[in-house]
Order: C-alpha cells, then structure tokens, then sequence
C-alpha cells in the first residue's frame, strides 16, 4: 500500500510539474514570431512553433498531446540545429548528472565519516554550526570557480588531458560549500543516534556502537544516506548552471541558457520541464525514504 500512495504521489507530481512548466511557456507564446524576436522567423518555423506548443488548440488538448508525446520520449526539434530535442540534451544531462553525482557520492562519504568520528567519539554539534553549514551550503560555487579557474585546464581546449579531469575544478567548487553541511549531518545523526534509550542500554550491555548501528540503527542510517546523498545531488544538479559557465563545461545549465538566448522554445520546454519533474520527483522519494526509516 506504501508503494502504491508513493507511486501515485511521483505520478501526480510529474503531471503537475510539467502542466504548469507547460503552460506557463505556452501562455508566454501567444505569438511564435514574437517570441522568435526575429530569430528563424521563416513561415514554416512558425507553424511548427504553433503547432508544437499546441497555440491552435484549447489548452487541456494541448496539455494532453504533450503528455503523451513526453511519455514516447517525443519532445519534438530544436528549432538551432533541426536535432531531435532528445538527442540535443542528452550529453549536456548526462554531464551534469555525473557532475552532481560526483558531488553527492563526496558529500555522503564526508557525512559517514562524520558521523562514524561522533558515534565512536561522542562528539555532537552545536545548533548555531548546524544552522551556520546549512547557509553556506548555499553558498554560491561559481565564486570560488572563479578563483580557481586559472589553476585548471578548460574544457575544449586541445591539451593531453583526460575529460574527467575536467569535471575536478567544477566539482571543487560545487563540493566545498556542502562539506561543513555533510560534516553537520554525520554529527548530527551520529549524535541523535546516541541520545535514543535502546542505544544506552545495548552500550550498558557492552556491545560497540558500530556493531549496534549496523544490528539496529539500519533505518537510522537509511535516513541519514537518503537525506545528505539527495539533498547534495539536488543543490549540485541545479546550482551547476553558473558553474558551467565559469569552466566552459557544456553541461544542462549552459545548454538552456544557450537555448534562451536563440529562442529555442522546444529545448526550454523539455529542459524545464525534465529537470523540475526529476528535481521534485528526488525531494519526494527523499521524504518517503525518510518517513520508512522513521517508521
């Protein structure tokens, strides 16, 4: 039955998140050659604008039809290269997801380490940290990539290195902001742990306090993973936009802002709607995972 309600749940979300991404550029197109700013204004481009974003038909028609196209994976042509919208972001998505993922992987690392040193050490963390690492991990990264920039390679550039190695500077960047907020999570769950009745007694009883995570916190450790690994992803996935511009990284963020500047409304409808729906889909798996661990 929890499956079901979950299940049900991420369905409505997708369906709304791209309703409402959908209908605002649609109402924000009443005119495909004013939106176009003069930018492949031919009469065929028009048409196929209209048609695209359904400007001929009622809006819960047009809705439904984009669903359905958007179920096949169908999110029609760039209108810069004649490309298939799909084939068009999929490098810059996939180089922003392992990006992110990069980062997520790091910060849990961090977290489980923190937390392994508070359970062991009984080292807990202030209320004021907690607060004062949740603000910088708002930090924005494209600050420091700026500072960093001149001591690593460019993207593009024709040099010896490997292209993973382009992901280094971006991920730095994006990464150190969140340490002192994974480092803060580990305390704080390691901490917690400790404060429970059971936990006590099984230490009055002389067993370890990893043997008593790994027997009996299992859920206590789910909620932890869940929430520093998502929430690391999240901030990573959709903070990389000015980071990307600093590294010259062609990832998702500079493909929209590229396709903003050329009007390119079949790849910001896609873009928008993909990574809203993916973004809120993780923060509601993250809450039911949260709700299994607390249950």
């Amino acid at each position: 039955m929890r499956l079901f309600t979950y299940l049900a749940k991420l369905l409505l979300t997708v369906l709304l998140l791209w309703a409402f991404v959908y209908g605002l550029v649609r109402e924000l197109t009443p005119d495909p050659g004013s939106a176009l700013s003069g930018l492949n204004t031919d009469a065929a481009t028009r048409r196929y604008l209209e048609a695209e974003l359904g400007l001929n038909q009622p809006f819960p028609i047009a809705l439904g039809r984009s669903l359905y196209r958007a179920v096949q994976l169908d999110f029609g042509v760039s209108l810069r290269t004649r490309r298939p919208v799909l084939k068009e972001i999929a490098a810059p998505l996939m180089l922003t997801g392992r990006l992110a993922l990069v980062v997520a992987i790091l910060s849990t690392v961090v977290a489980t380490l923190s937390f392994v040193l508070g359970l062991l050490r009984a080292i807990g963390v202030s209320s004021a940290f907690a607060s004062a690492a949740a603000a910088l991990a708002a930090l924005p990264g494209f600050l420091l990539a700026l500072l960093l920039a001149p001591w690593f390679p460019a993207y593009g550039l024709e040099d010896p290195a490997p292209r993973w190695m382009h992901l280094i500077l971006p991920s730095i960047a994006l990464l150190v902001p969140l340490l002192p907020y994974a480092l803060s999570t580990g305390l704080r769950l390691a901490q917690d742990l400790r404060a429970l009745p059971w936990f006590e007694t099984f230490i009055a009883f002389g067993f370890a306090p990893l043997v008593i995570v790994t027997t009996r916190g299992r859920r206590w450790l789910l909620r932890g993973a869940c929430n520093i690994a998502i929430s690391s992803f999240l901030v990573a996935f959709t903070g990389s936009v000015a980071v990307e511009l600093v590294c010259g990284l062609p990832g998702l963020g500079t493909a929209i802002l590229d396709a903003i500047d050329a009007r390119d409304l079949p790849v910001v409808l896609a873009i928008s709607a993909l990574t809203g729906a993916f973004a809120s889909a993780l923060v509601l798996t993250r809450s039911e995972l949260e709700r299994y661990a607390d249950g």
